[in-house]
């Protein structure tokens, strides 16, 4: 899904590192191809590509559980809490589809979920 995202920072220090507001949520992001530093406090449309390097970790969690994105310590990481519907969570401000999502824990559909994403990537429109 595309989104319009406020670039709020590019990091000078670590490699690829974005920050961006996305529906008013920050979401500190992973880009191989950040954009130049002059496009800081400039909107432009984005993409996110959730990265899970190893097994994925979703687990059910009750049904009065918030939407939300929460970022893992100063990583790319993040924990997201959201209701799974056919390989979608909607986490309230943004939406991940993975088909390994619908797929594997089709057995939570319709469920609150949390999945941790172990890095959560951007890709510039």
């Amino acid at each position: 899904m595309t989104y319009s995202a406020f670039i709020k920072d590019i990091s000078q220090d670590i490699e690829g590192e974005v920050t961006l507001l996305v529906n008013g949520l920050e979401l500190t992001c992973f880009s191989n191809m950040p954009p130049p530093s002059n496009s800081i406090g400039t909107e432009c449309e984005i993409e996110f590509l959730p990265m899970v390097f190893g097994d994925y970790d979703v687990h059910e969690v009750p049904d009065t559980s918030a939407s939300l994105m929460q970022r893992i310590g100063n990583s790319f990481s993040y924990l997201v809490s959201g209701r799974l519907n056919e390989g979608v969570i909607d986490a309230g401000a943004v939406t991940f589809e993975d088909e390994i999502l619908g797929s594997e824990f089709g057995y939570l559909d319709g469920k609150m979920v949390t999945w941790k994403i172990e890095r959560l990537d951007v890709d510039f429109q």
